[in-house]
């Protein structure tokens, strides 16, 4: 008896010894980690990873956020979000947190995000280093134009680790841009038709232009 619990002792303590090993190894591969970026306004940056929770302080990042997979990241959305056409009830589990401009930083402070994501003119308007100084990174990702739109959603993919989401939407993004290209090349001026496009939620007069 003594010789089979002696025995028994050692294979569990091998097992355990072998299971040590696997959550050290498993522990390594999730543990956090610098990456490098430069967002769209051309800063260079330090973000931890993996990003697990994050604030969007613009509609066009609260829709891509989306297309890339990543409902379950979002803390915190601009005031707009939760009325979204067809995609408000989502954003059910985010806090409201103001608008781009004069968003609210004491409740982004309480939501302790990983990331916040915006517009360029948080730089100008201070909130951006607002944000540095609660320790929380800012970081410009437009999505807004066309000649920049694919450099930002390659951006949030490498931030949230969604490389292959991101690939996967600009594919189907490029087969539609191409579908358009080439069923309005032999379109001649006088056959261009005007068009006037508004938005801007609480600015509904708010217009574009044309580089949008």
């Amino acid at each position: 008896l003594w010789e089979r619990t002696r025995y028994v002792s050692i294979l569990l303590i091998m097992f355990l010894g072998a299971a040590a090993r696997i959550c050290a190894t498993c522990s390594g591969e999730t543990a956090a980690k610098n990456i490098t970026v430069v967002d769209s306004a051309g800063r260079e940056m330090q973000i931890t990873s993996p990003v697990n929770k994050i604030v969007l302080l613009t509609a066009d990042n609260c829709e891509l956020a989306l297309v890339l997979g990543c409902e379950d990241k979002i803390v915190g959305v601009e005031e707009g979000a939760h009325d979204y056409v067809e995609i408000g009830d989502r954003f059910s589990k985010a806090e409201n947190v103001g608008n781009y401009n004069e968003p609210d930083l004491e409740k982004i402070a309480k939501l302790k995000p990983d990331v916040v994501f915006g517009y360029k003119t948080s730089i100008t308007n201070g909130v951006a280093d607002k944000l540095k100084s609660l320790g929380i990174p800012f970081v410009v990702c437009e999505c807004n134009k066309i000649q920049t739109f694919e450099k930002d959603v390659e951006l949030m993919g490498t931030i949230l680790g969604k490389e292959d989401k991101a690939k996967e939407f600009l594919d189907f993004h490029d087969t539609v841009m191409n579908t358009i290209t080439e069923k309005t090349k032999n379109i001649t001026s006088d056959q261009l038709t005007t068009m006037y496009i508004t938005g801007g939620g609480k600015r509904p007069y708010a217009t574009y232009g044309k580089d949008v």
